[in-house]
């Protein structure tokens, strides 16, 4: 995520590469990409790094709300959603799940870019289980 907003020609180089193969993260604190291990703030929105990059062929990008990480008070849906509709890459969803039901929540947003979550602290603290969460996501309701 840094180096895509502090050296684009690396990213472009890569892209030109191995577009299919690269994943940017956008950590973003108030509507602003974070950078350098979220100490800085950038001045570009979530939306502008990721059509910037998608225009080069970027595929993945993993999306995290810093407010919301590490504290189990559930995703920021509606910013999620907002990004989901704004782009066809693949959205990794990150921050803030908690238990099944916000894994309920992200699957009923029904978006096929949409292309998966992570659930650092919740598996860790066992909240459910990687396989409570693959069940719950490759069920078809």
């Amino acid at each position: 995520g840094t180096i895509a907003i502090t050296q684009p020609e690396i990213v472009r180089k890569a892209c030109n590469l191995y577009s299919e193969k690269i994943a940017i993260g956008i950590d973003s604190y108030n509507n602003k990409v974070a950078i350098e291990g979220w100490a800085k703030s950038s001045k570009f929105s979530e939306f502008e790094i990721i059509n910037k990059y998608e225009d080069l062929g970027v595929k993945y990008f993993i999306y995290t709300d810093i407010s919301k990480d590490g504290l189990l008070l559930g995703p920021n849906l509606e910013r999620l959603e907002l990004i989901l509709n704004s782009t066809t890459a693949n959205i990794i969803a990150s921050g803030g799940v908690s238990c099944v039901e916000d894994l309920l929540k992200l699957k009923r947003i029904g978006k096929a870019n949409l292309n998966g979550v992570v659930c650092g602290k919740a598996i860790y603290e066992e909240k459910f289980s990687v396989g409570d969460a693959l069940r719950i996501l490759n069920k078809d309701n």
